[in-house]
């Protein structure tokens, strides 16, 4: 029996579903990949977050670990409590009579900010790293060199005066305004700030590191004023 419909309607109107029906299936697929891009988007976020907690989480307790025990972390260098330390322990010798006096030196890393911000914290630690690195060359076994704050080192050159190491300073801000950082096929300049106070019996540790932090503030703004 006929029905009244021909063959080819009948075709067209089967391809006519598969079509709606692929269709949807695509739009269902789509949905799906969505969903799941939107899911891995929202779990890399939650792990990258909680990867940057767990980082600020290990450097304050780094912070805790030197206070406790007067190392720098980072440089392996005297923190400032243990420099601080060891500043009174040489003040008390020249009291006693067992030192004539000594030298401190302050350094400020002038681009560390800079550098961090344009090549990453890994440079800015390369960078920290190789001034330590550098500074350690300086010594002699009875001096001592310290990393105080972030951007600041300190030397301090014990059971000596101006005149008998003004000589090796000359030389040592010679070779430290040569420095330099090769960081991925770029060499980058590293900028020092300096600021010395000399000290003898009756002075007082405090007091010396804010007369050397005077000296170098003196120093920074005399050198801005011949560049500018």
């Amino acid at each position: 029996m006929k029905t009244g419909i021909k063959e080819p309607q009948i075709q067209s109107q089967n391809d006519a579903v598969i079509n709606h029906a692929s269709a949807h299936a695509h739009i269902l697929k789509d949905a799906r990949n969505s969903a799941r891009q939107q899911y891995s988007d929202e779990h890399a976020s939650i792990m990258l977050r909680r990867a940057q907690d767990k980082i600020l989480e290990q450097e304050a307790r780094l912070r805790v670990f030197e206070d406790i025990c007067e190392i720098d972390s980072l440089t392996g260098l005297m923190n400032r409590k243990g420099f601080i330390k060891a500043l009174k322990r040489d003040i008390d010798r020249v009291n006693r009579f067992k030192s004539q006096g000594g030298l401190l030196i302050m350094f400020n890393f002038e681009n560390l900010h800079t550098l961090r911000k344009q090549y990453g914290q890994d440079a800015a630690h390369h960078a920290l790293a190789l001034i330590a690195d550098t500074l350690e060359q300086e010594v002699r076994v009875m001096d001592i060199v310290a990393r105080v704050q972030e951007d600041e080192f300190v030397l301090l050159f014990t059971d000596t005066d101006m005149q008998h190491v003004l000589t090796r300073l000359q030389n040592m801000a010679l070779r430290l305004n040569r420095i330099s950082l090769k960081w991925k096929d770029i060499d980058i300049r590293l900028s020092l700030s300096l600021g010395l106070k000399s000290y003898n019996a009756g002075s007082s540790a405090n007091r010396i590191f804010e007369d050397a932090h005077v000296d170098l503030e003196r120093n920074r703004k005399q050198a801005e004023t011949a560049f500018a």
